[in-house]
């Protein structure tokens, strides 16, 4: 049976935390990883450099057009 995708070792091996942004040792000795909002805007940036997407355009694309305050 066919899957829609692979999991191949060449895959794999293009994940990587650079991607998300690394997790770096502070002064205290623990891992400093980014938030959440960070790896998921590091995350956009680099898809849209990859879609070839103008800086212009993601800069509309991200930015927020309401706030719901309750």
């Amino acid at each position: 049976m066919q899957r829609g995708f692979s999991t191949g070792k060449d895959e794999l091996s293009n994940l990587s935390a650079a991607r998300t942004g690394p997790a770096v040792l502070d002064a205290t000795g623990k891992y400093n990883e980014p938030k959440f909002l960070e790896q998921v805007q590091m995350m956009v940036e680099n898809a849209a450099t990859k879609a070839k997407i103008k800086p212009d355009m993601l800069k509309y694309i991200m930015s927020c057009d309401n706030v719901i305050r309750f």
